[in-house]
């Protein structure tokens, strides 16, 4: 082209030629003159926009910080998983700010994850150039002499340069300018740390859409009207969709192209083949595609891990249970996977997918044979199974411990050195647990066992459906699978599970049923029977709980069980004070106080013990003694994380305040049982709120 020719290139350029070249020591160096080219290379205006609003001001914030600041160049890094709306969010702002940028704005797709090959530095330093103005017969220059050029006429600029789709930070390096008033918009999958530490870049993290945004992104394709007659379709279609704006937007288009089409019929295809109707027929808009080029980007050790994550049934997970089910050390995998959003970091360094992404993985963990699926899922079961029973031991259960098989090779169980990492480790894989116990697709055998070592915590922290439905669960896998032993103490921990919620009925159902097993099991008949005399103290009949609890203690001494004779001799205690019998129930609460004590292997007992001893004392005329027990009890119990019997020895202590007249001290054990009570969303938080109510 002639020196003077106008051009436009790319997706448009305003022009003007400019600029002549010459060669002097081996360097090209470009002679302008004016007037400047302007490009506008910016993509159309993104149709049907929605939200988004939080990170749109985080991009206005960073130009402005830095238009404020003696930093050379704004640079804002847009990342997030594929289909989160990374391209559309850069866009989008840019249309919108346009006027900030009087000397034009440059654009380029760098193809970072495309099936074609991702665009070389100096490909995409050349478009830029030429649209800046340089001739397209500008003598060749290495990458180095690109970059430089290319800062050089940018150089008194105020620019926007929007880089999508980048792979890494190496691909954007040189593609950033050196000074100036220009602003620079990275996008990409992958986590562009090294772009953060040595250019200043500041990132913005895409998530999922809210479900109001949601509801009006599909509105914009089909139709606010259409919407709001099937607001619980709709509602789905979010659901299924994970409030992903690529999904919404390719539904959107099916509904707004067949207007007869209902939402609900669409929903239902969508849970039939929830991928598959994600699927428009472009490359760039069909869900599993997308996903597929940050798939190939992994290695292959990532790739399997990934697969093989999707059979774990939680919603997050920590990195050793993924290094168990890899049978390999995970972290450094668990990174590759976070970096291109594949997988997302949860609080408490722990892991997730995206509901899509999980899908996705499952979909392409069939490439793994049923073999190796199988050989995952069961080291999987045997990490979480033998490292609940380790953290149990460490919680002073009473119950018999397991003995388990070895587990699976290349399962890495985790270890602990105390209650307290123990109690920590049941808190975070509380709901991966129980979705492990009440999934009746796993082996019986892992089933039943994880439901028994489970029964601690539970009880421990007033989770009581948790407990009713696990205990459920437990028992009838040890039905199909474990001894006559086994499932008595089954039937025996869902009897102790039902106590909990007031079904009293179904809870001796379960009791008799385990005392019928455990008919050659002295230490079973001991607890069993023990458990009946609860039962009978919860019921009001206190002469038949009576009777059990000694048949109870007999059994027990019988048997050599001393964490049971401690137990029956407290439960003895227990009745005598429910029959107002105080002072006969201070000498067996004492007894049980004095072995529970030499033990020092049930703190929950212990505490226990302390209580009812308390009120024995409160029920002698000794309400300082009571106060004395009580408060070691709630330290016992504080310290062993046992929420539920904290609030009710709160309630006791206030019951002593009442007592000796103590009104704010009685009020101050009642505020602090409630705020417990209403953490746990127990039914007795309304009773104790009408108390305060009334000392008020």
């Amino acid at each position: 082209m002639s020196r003077d020719e106008p051009h436009n290139i790319v997706t448009g350029t305003t022009t003007g030629h400019v600029l002549q070249t010459a060669e002097i020591h081996g360097d090209v160096h470009l002679h302008t003159t004016s007037p400047r080219t302007v490009p506008r290379h910016l993509p159309g205006t993104v149709r049907h926009f929605t939200g988004r609003q939080r990170q749109l001001a985080a991009l206005t914030k960073h130009l402005e910080q830095a238009e404020a600041s003696p930093e050379p160049v704004a640079i804002s890094t847009v990342e997030g998983m594929a289909g989160i709306g990374k391209s559309a969010l850069a866009i989008h702002w840019a249309r919108q700010n346009i006027d900030r940028f009087p000397d034009g704005q440059l654009y380029v797709n760098l193809r970072g994850f495309a099936p074609a090959a991702a665009m070389q530095p100096g490909e995409a330093l050349w478009g830029f150039l030429h649209a800046l103005g340089a001739p397209h017969d500008t003598p060749f220059l290495d990458l180095e002499a690109q970059a430089a050029l290319y800062r050089s006429m940018l150089a008194g600029r105020r620019m926007l340069i929007v880089l999508d789709n980048a792979r890494d930070s190496d691909q954007v390096r040189h593609l950033l300018p050196g000074s100036g008033a220009c602003y620079v918009i990275v996008t990409s999958r992958q986590r562009l740390t090294g772009l953060m530490v040595q250019a200043g870049a500041r990132p913005i993290r895409m998530d999922s859409l809210q479900a109001d945004e949601c509801a009006a992104l599909l509105g914009a394709f089909a139709g606010t009207d259409r919407v709001a007659m099937e607001p619980c379709a709709a509602k789905k279609l979010v659901e299924l969709c994970a409030r992903m704006p690529l999904a919404l937007t390719i539904l959107g288009a099916r509904l707004a192209d067949r207007p007869e089409l209902r939402l609900h019929v669409l929903a239902q295809r969508l849970r039939e083949a929830r991928l598959d109707t994600m699927d428009s027929g472009g490359a760039d808009v069909n869900i599993s595609t997308v996903f597929s080029w940050s798939y190939q980007a992994l290695s292959p050790a990532a790739a399997g891990l990934f697969r093989l994550l999707s059979l774990h049934p939680g919603a997050d997970f920590s990195a050793a249970a993924a290094t168990s089910i890899a049978a390999r050390k995970a972290g450094r995998l668990l990174d590759e996977l976070t970096h291109v959003h594949l997988l997302e970091n949860r609080p408490g360094d722990r892991y997730g997918f995206h509901d899509l992404t999980r899908l996705y993985a499952r979909d392409r963990a069939r490439e793994h044979p049923p073999a190796n699926r199988d050989a995952a899922i069961l080291r999987m079961l045997d990490h979480y199974l033998h490292t609940c029973v380790a953290a149990d031991g460490h919680l002073g259960s009473p119950w018999e411990p397991l003995t388990l098989e070895p587990p699976q090779l290349g399962t890495c169980p985790e270890t602990f050195t105390d209650a307290e990492q123990a109690a920590a480790w049941f808190a975070a894989e509380h709901a991966v647990l129980v979705a492990l116990i009440e999934d009746r697709a796993w082996p019986s055998s892992h089933t039943w066992r994880l439901a028994r070592s489970l029964v601690t915590h539970l009880d421990r922290h007033g989770h009581w459906r948790d407990f009713v439905s696990t205990q459920r669960a437990g028992l009838a896998a040890a039905q199909q699978v474990a001894d006559t032993n086994s499932q008595a103490y089954a039937h025996r921990l869902l009897a102790r599970a039902l106590c909990r919620r007031d079904e009293l009925d179904e809870a001796r159902d379960h009791l008799s049923r385990a005392l019928e097993l455990f008919r050659d099991d002295i230490t079973g008949q001991a607890h069993t029977n023990y458990a009946l005399g609860y039962l009978d103290v919860c019921a009001g009949d206190t002469s038949r709980a009576l009777d059990r609890t000694t048949r109870a203690l007999t059994l027990a001494r019988a048997s050599g069980a001393d964490v049971w004779e401690a137990k029956a001799l407290n439960n003895i205690g227990w009745c005598l004070i429910e029959a107002g019998r105080h002072a006969e129930a201070l000498d067996y609460s004492r007894q049980a106080l004095d072995l529970f004590r030499s033990l020092d292997t049930d703190p929950d007992g212990l505490a226990h013990t302390l209580g009812c001893l308390g009120s024995a004392y409160l029920g002698a005329g000794d309400p300082e003694q009571a106060l004395t027990c009580y408060l070691e009890a709630l330290r016992i119990r504080e310290q062993n994380r046992n929420f539920y019997t904290q609030a009710t020895t709160l309630r006791h202590i206030a019951a002593v305040h009442r007592t000796t007249g103590n009104d704010q001290a009685e009020q101050a054990a009642l505020r602090q049982a409630l705020v417990i009570l209403e953490q746990l969303g127990h039914a007795e938080g309304p009773a104790i709120r009408a108390q305060l109510a009334r000392l008020i």
